[in-house]
């Protein structure tokens, strides 16, 4: 271990690392937190075993590995966390904010809950055990709690579900004993919670969300608490951005206490419950896309799973973008769902052998939510060539999202069956297989996307990857790859003690 005369930091050096990690995370760190960035730097340094300051620096700022460069801004950030933290809020969501919901999603019976910045995963499954106790019929109800970080031994923390006394400061013993086994000082998260919430890596200021690839759009209720507080107000107002636009109609963000400020929300409607604030997405402002006009017979999923015919040709899902599609994709990024909707739908009466047009608005109504409408979408796009790899992978994430896991996981391998070169899809797989607790197929899955994306250039825009580079999303599946062989090996460890 380095000597910590060694890791000494000068002016210079706390000058350049200030500056990185403003430009990497924007977080800003003032002259009173200078003793926590010198403390990051001696431990980074000393874990990974590297002669000094200057050496960390060249390591982080040469742009090689993102994750590395995250972590090191996640030792600035603090991990304090329990269950049931901010008991204001936690009344406002149980009185008022989640009723809400659960009578707007009365007829689909489905909700989707984002912790963004979710440490080790206190808040999400606190989130899970209200749903379990506001919704009666909970098990009828498609929950997908979704916690994301940048810290990786956070993730797998959270992802192990187990924690000692004192993430239950305050907590009532009944819910101990309702959602908890206890061995000795280790409290497990049972599974009828756990299984509403899944785990995964991004991060809010450098990752491109909403998307469907990283499932963050559509979002019935959004805690980003005591995350903005670390970011200077341009970096605030980028995130907010995101964050309003991976909400769904009505939906909700609750942020930190400590977060609320004027500027940056003045989208959203402000609302005082329980002596909390919170904050609402009003509704859009676009009128929905017209209805899908009548097709062909939609294809439906083969009979025996894993078994699609042999393809006579491999379709590449970077090909079909026509500059006349390119432009309606455009428009639909920057913001124009309308316009964008009806070009594609005129390029699809005009195209009756091109697929990609349908596609187009498929995702443009999966992404907004109305997913009967995407799934018609989808099932055009295949009517007019079953072999469309694109197609099936919109057909997979729109049964997923309707709680049919078994059927999107089908569609997802007819997709990657048809092009094992679209990484997306077997991102998509991997994380489907995780959540019906098929860890070794989620890892086989995981381990492809990472060899797929090692055939192209770091920057290269990933393929219907709205927005991820090949680095990224290598980057990304490299640390869900680590996450799901950390609940194997959790798996392991307790089957002893389920036998």
């Amino acid at each position: 271990m380095n000597a910590v005369g060694t890791n000494a930091l000068g002016e210079a050096d706390v000058a350049r690392f200030r500056e990185l990690v403003l430009r990497s995370s924007g977080m800003e760190l003032s002259e009173v937190r200078r003793s926590e960035l010198e403390r990051a730097v001696r431990r980074t340094v000393d874990r990974a075993a590297m002669s000094g300051p200057s050496e960390l620096y060249e390591h982080l700022s040469a742009g090689e590995s993102t994750v590395d460069l995250e972590a090191f801004v996640a030792e600035l950030t603090i991990g304090e966390t329990y269950f049931f933290r901010h008991k204001a809020q936690f009344e406002a969501l149980e009185r008022e904010i989640l009723p809400d919901l659960i009578a707007h999603r009365s007829r689909e019976r489905r909700l989707r809950v984002w912790s963004a910045g979710c440490a080790t995963g206190e808040e999400p499954y606190s989130l899970a055990i209200l749903l379990d106790r506001v919704l009666p019929d909970r098990p009828s109800w498609n929950v997908m709690i979704l916690g994301t970080d940048i810290n990786r031994r956070s993730l797998e923390r959270a992802q192990r579900g187990s924690y000692r006394p004192w993430s239950f400061r305050g907590v009532d013993p009944a819910i101990e004993a309702r959602y908890f086994t206890r061995s000795g000082n280790d409290y497990r998260i049972r599974p009828e919670i756990s299984e509403m919430v899944t785990f995964a890596y991004l991060n809010l200021v450098e990752d491109a969300y909403p998307t469907l690839a990283t499932n963050t759009q559509s979002m019935d209720l959004i805690l980003c608490r005591n995350v903005l507080i670390y970011f200077g107000q341009r970096t605030i107002n980028r995130v907010l951005g995101r964050l309003y636009g991976s909400l769904c109609e009505n939906g909700w963000l609750v942020s930190g206490p400590a977060d609320a400020s004027a500027e940056g929300y003045e989208r959203f409607d402000v609302r005082a419950l329980s002596n909390a604030i919170v904050y609402r997405r009003g509704p859009r402002t676009a009128p929905a896309p017209p209805a899908a006009p009548p097709g062909p017979a939609p294809v439906r999923a083969a009979t025996t799973p894993g078994a699609p015919p042999a393809p006579t040709r491999t379709p590449r899902a970077a090909v079909g973008g026509s500059p006349e599609l390119l432009e309606a994709v455009g428009l639909w990024k920057a913001g124009r769902a309308e316009e964008a909707t009806h070009r594609l739908v005129a390029l699809d009466a005009a195209e009756p052998t091109n697929p990609w047009p349908a596609y187009a608005v498929g995702k443009i109504c999966a992404n907004e939510r109305r997913l009967g409408e995407a799934l018609s979408w989808a099932d055009r796009a295949l009517a007019k060539d079953g072999m469309f790899g694109p197609g099936h992978y919109l057909r997979g994430l729109v049964l997923g999202e309707s709680g049919d896991l078994r059927g999107a996981t089908d569609a997802i391998r007819r997709c990657v069956f048809l092009d094992p070169d679209f990484v997306v899809g077997q991102y998509a797989l991997a994380g489907f297989f995780a959540r019906l607790a098929e860890t070794d197929r989620a890892i086989k899955a995981i381990e492809n996307v990472i060899r797929g994306v090692g055939q192209l250039e770091r920057e290269e825009p990933v393929p219907e990857g709205d927005g991820l580079t090949a680095g990224r999303l290598l980057e990304l599946a490299a640390v869900q790859r680590g996450l799901l062989l950390h609940e194997e090996r959790d798996a392991e460890d307790d089957e002893p003690a389920h036998a």
